[in-house]
């Protein structure tokens, strides 16, 4: 399957590209600042692809999008965010810094998810998986009021995508993990993990929520419009 994913340098979307490589799929994946470890990725399987995108510019994206029928897309993976998640209370918190958000992590990924439907549209096929956050469900950690209400707008996206083109062979899921301690949540991250290890024995990996990705992809797990992986 031809696979486009976004974000494809930083935790899961990088576990995920070595997982589906390795299943045989040819991956064209986005990348922003870490050109290093794009080109290592594409070093290393000779089907995958990078291509550079500025979530925070429109032109870099349309750039894209005007790519996405020539890349004939089976499956698109919304998994890029831009920024990190960690603000400051919601009474502090400047308009500014919601309509930021909503320019560089919502925007983007309608403009994108717009073409790859109306290629999948053609040929009747296709799926949509959209990386979410289990912060949605649960009760986010102070200071995440921008990240979570991004994140439950492209999980409310994603099940509109299901709605409206199921019935054209057309799926759409969201992926809701539990906090896993990665570079996106800055400075917080020690702070954060040891919160979670008061209630888990141990902490979710990117590798255990790319795996789950590619079952559903790969079809080896039934599907479910919301895949939530938590840690018990």
């Amino acid at each position: 399957m031809n696979i486009l994913v976004t974000g494809g340098t930083s935790a899961v979307g990088r576990a995920l590209i070595k997982c589906l490589a390795e299943c045989g799929h040819h991956i064209v994946f986005t990348y922003c600042r870490h050109a290093d470890l794009a080109q290592q990725l594409c070093h290393e399987h000779t089907t995958v692809e990078m291509r550079r995108v500025d979530f925070t510019d429109p032109d870099s994206v349309v750039a894209l999008t005007d790519e996405i029928a020539a890349l004939e897309v089976d499956v698109l993976v919304n998994n890029a965010y831009v920024g990190q998640p960690m603000g400051t209370h919601f009474h502090r918190t400047a308009l500014s810094d919601f309509a930021e958000a909503f320019n560089v992590n919502v925007l983007p990924v309608i403009r994108i998810t717009q073409a790859c439907i109306s290629a999948m549209r053609r040929k009747k096929s296709g799926m949509i998986v959209t990386v979410g956050s289990l912060a949605t469900h649960d009760m986010p950690p102070a200071g995440y009021s921008v990240y979570a209400a991004t994140k439950a707008y492209l999980q409310q996206l994603a099940r509109s995508w299901h709605s409206e083109y199921s019935h054209l062979g057309i799926r759409s899921m969201t992926v809701q993990p539990d906090f896993m301690p990665t570079p996106l949540h800055g400075d917080m991250v020690e702070h954060l993990a040891q919160q979670q290890l008061l209630q888990h024995d141990r902490l979710l990996t990117p590798a255990e929520v790319a795996s789950a990705i590619v079952g559903a992809i790969d079809g080896n797990e039934p599907f479910v419009q919301e895949l939530v992986i938590e840690t018990h």
